[in-house]
């Protein structure tokens, strides 16, 4: 992978208040994450990586950066959101 890798220039990501989402699993769980606020990088390193290991990393969902931070209950979550987005500072960071 590492040749893969290198084939990319480093970019930046950034993770803003408009990067929280989530979705709702089964038996009333919501599972929540952040999703850089522009991907486009990270999308076309993961179609790299999957193009040189076709038979591990393919899915049938498009791929779709995001770092998960948890679940809770459906009904915790307007409360989980505004907890998380009230104070929240923006972090960048390299992917080098």
């Amino acid at each position: 992978l590492e040749s893969v890798v290198h084939r990319h220039r480093p970019f930046s990501i950034q993770f803003d208040a408009s990067s929280f989402h989530y979705f709702e699993q089964k038996g009333k769980v919501c599972t929540y994450h952040l999703r850089p606020a522009e991907g486009r990088e990270g999308v076309a390193l993961q179609k790299s990586i999957e193009t040189h290991l076709p038979s591990a990393l393919r899915s049938s969902r498009p791929f779709e950066a995001h770092l998960t931070l948890g679940q809770c209950t459906t009904s915790e979550m307007p409360n989980r959101l505004r907890d998380l987005t009230t104070n929240w500072k923006p972090v960048d960071f390299l992917v080098d």
